[in-house]
């Protein structure tokens, strides 16, 4: 099935965050949050809202549970905008890359979302295939592996998300909206006052005869 039709029966409802994680016994998985603010709000005013995608690296691993533990892990955090939460939507759709940067101060961070298929390994019917978000900061990368079907539900929650913000964006002008000065007085038609002149000068016009040339 075409990965655009997958998606389109993905149905997301009141939700706000997605997790997705991966944990190896070398500690080399990672957790990876996604969550969205339809709004953000600062001392002065509304602002256009965002998602945030935060990647916690493994701390250990548990052999016996066979589970891995973020606790208090390595983490990065990155806000994305409608145009950059468009890019990641059209990677996973189109299974082309998608790269961004990031600059704040004196630092910055950059990163890829890309769809990757590992080549087959003997005795493997099938390749495992994915995508992979790269985010490097300071030199320290930080990354998250999802499968095709994690792809896909990260897609759909990310359309979720984006017309959330669409709504809130319309909310935002609105109350900017009302908050508008308003005219102390409405005018009424009987106030309005015809401004033409009903007599205008007379035009006089010269006889050319008398005109001197």
């Amino acid at each position: 099935m075409p990965i655009i039709e997958q998606l389109n029966k993905i149905n997301i409802k009141n939700q706000s965050m997605r997790t997705y994680f991966k944990s190896t016994a070398s500690n080399t998985g990672s957790l990876l949050n996604v969550s969205f603010a339809s709004k953000l709000k600062n001392d002065k005013e509304e602002k256009e809202g965002a998602v945030f995608f935060k990647i916690v690296k493994q701390v250990t691993w548990d052999s016996d549970r066979k589970k891995g533990n973020f606790s208090k892990g390595a983490s990065i955090n990155v806000k994305f905008t409608l145009p950059e939460i468009a890019g990641i939507i059209n990677s996973v759709e189109s299974l082309t890359p998608f790269s961004f940067f990031h600059s704040f101060g004196k630092e910055s961070a950059n990163g890829t979302f890309n769809f990757f298929e590992l080549q087959l390994k003997e005795g493997q019917k099938e390749g495992t295939r994915g995508y992979s978000l790269k985010i490097k900061k300071n030199n320290e990368e930080f990354k998250s592996f999802l499968t095709l079907n994690e792809g896909l539900d990260l897609a759909a929650f990310l359309k979720y998300a984006r017309k959330h913000i669409y709504n809130g964006l319309v909310s935002i002008e609105k109350n900017r909206f009302a908050k508008l000065p308003k005219p102390n007085k409405e005018i009424k038609e009987s106030e309005v006052k015809e401004t033409t002149d009903v007599n205008p000068p007379e035009v006089v016009v010269e006889d050319e005869d008398n005109i001197n040339w």
